[in-house]
């Protein structure tokens, strides 16, 4: 039997059927670097293997490796295939030039290749230009003008402003709400102006 990875932590990666979501993920993978998907039988072959099938289990249970002796899947079609995903996956820099994707380590270098995969979304996503806040520099129907944000919640976001109508213009950090239908609402929930910058005073 092969030995599987932790279910709970490979399922964060790939998803909750780990052997077919596991081979889409190493299919992807070719597809990407050699311009082409795997066959059926490929895929067949490397299903079979996350499953703990022998390749007498495989021509078995596979509708399309039925056809095949098994001294054929596993010494012609595995090899090739095994040799295939060595080769991807060091192009990829996921494995070692000295390392090779066998069936003992397959359920391993689909996991290293769903690491890399949320990795380079991770970082994909940090790289996403923040688009500007709406709110700055907007004034509000109250004599204030928000000059910065401070901090968001499910319902609502707090801003900083300046009052107009003080000839110091204090700053007040001010609660507002966005409404379906754009407008913005200054809510009567909390204002607190800072009269000195160590002293918040609720009014």
């Amino acid at each position: 039997m092969t030995l599987q990875p932790d279910p709970s932590e490979f399922r964060q990666l790939i998803g909750n059927n780990t052997s077919e979501s596991a081979t889409n993920i190493l299919d992807n993978l070719v597809q990407e670097k050699r311009g082409e998907p795997l066959n059926d039988l490929q895929r067949a072959i490397i299903q079979g293997v996350l499953d703990g099938f022998t390749y007498k289990e495989i021509k078995h249970n596979y509708a399309i490796a039925r056809n095949y002796e098994i001294c054929y899947l596993g010494r012609y079609v595995a090899y090739y295939l095994w040799k295939l995903l060595t080769e991807v996956l060091q192009d990829a820099g996921i494995i070692e030039p000295d390392e090779r994707v066998r069936n003992k380590n397959l359920w391993e270098s689909a996991m290293r290749v769903a690491q890399q995969s949320a990795q380079s979304e991770s970082v994909q996503k940090s790289q996403l230009p923040v688009p500007p806040d709406p709110m700055l520099d907007r004034k509000l129907p109250m004599p204030y003008q928000i000059i910065e944000h401070l901090v968001s919640t499910e319902f609502s976001d707090t801003y900083l402003a300046e009052d107009e109508d003080v000839p110091d213009r204090p700053l007040c950090a001010n609660t507002v709400h966005l409404a379906l239908s754009d407008e913005f609402h200054l809510t009567n929930l909390w204002e607190y102006r800072l009269m000195k910058p160590s002293q918040i005073v609720l009014i």
